[in-house]
């Protein structure tokens, strides 16, 4: 299995799909999946949703990321850019 974790679920599934066709359809085990790295809220639920679907993560690539942001804040109060590229990865 391999699943895509986004910020937007919407653009998820729409990458997924595209995938599956480019590879063709049902070939591999595609999962679309919610995740917005600058909410902690999110990262739980992504995280318990997660548990539930699948028994064990093998391997996580962690390729999100923003950059030259204005100066924003998250949802838990933390710099955007700060929160989403390194806090976000490790909750």
């Amino acid at each position: 299995s391999v699943v895509l974790a986004c910020r937007s679920a919407a653009k998820c599934e729409e990458a997924r799909a595209a995938i599956d066709q480019d590879i063709g359809p049902g070939k591999a085990a595609l999962h679309a999946m919610e995740l917005d790295l600058a909410s902690f809220a999110s990262i739980r639920s992504f995280a318990a949703a997660f548990a539930l679907r699948f028994p064990r993560l093998h391997s996580l690539v962690l390729n999100a990321g923003v950059m030259l942001q204005p100066f924003q804040l998250t949802q838990d109060r933390f710099e955007l850019t700060v929160g989403t590229n390194h806090f976000g990865h490790f909750l």
